[in-house]
């Protein structure tokens, strides 16, 4: 009788210690689950002050973030007319359930550089629900980029 108890409290005790990682958003981001290098392409954009999206080749230009083992990532952005390229170091900022990325350019009069100051850094958030990178140019009535994870 005794087993049988010991028995039940132990299944009881595996049971509740077993971790829920459905409200863990660290355990689906590709951002921090996929090994280097990893590339992010645009895929959508919504024009600043419009409420229409456009993706694929309908869009003004294409666009990666290849983000490197290093630290280092190079963006490249492609139009009919012409290919711009940037980069510099990027750090993993995580704060709660929010992950991005923080971008610092190393020419900082480079045009690439999607920022709503006049400095040489670039952030992207990771949409946690989407799975996507998002630029924080919205906020200064700039269009909205969308990034997906190029799986090769």
């Amino acid at each position: 009788m005794n087993f049988r108890i010991l028995y039940f409290v132990f299944l009881a005790f595996l049971f509740f210690s077993c971790s829920d990682d459905d409200n863990d958003s660290s355990v689906d981001n590709p951002l921090l689950n996929n090994s280097y290098p990893q590339e992010w392409k645009l895929f959508e954009m919504t024009p600043s002050r419009q409420d229409s999206v456009i993706s694929g080749e309908d869009m003004e230009w294409q666009e990666t973030y290849v983000l490197n083992d290093d630290d280092t990532f190079i963006k490249t952005r492609m139009t009919d007319n012409e290919t711009l390229t940037g980069g510099g170091t990027f750090v993993i900022v995580q704060d709660g359930d929010q992950t991005g990325v923080s971008l610092t350019y190393t020419d900082s009069n480079n045009p690439i550089i999607g920022t709503c100051s006049n400095d040489n850094k670039e952030y992207l958030r990771m949409d946690a629900e989407e799975n996507v990178l998002v630029n924080n140019m919205q906020v200064c009535d700039g269009p909205g980029l969308f990034y997906n994870i190029s799986t090769k």
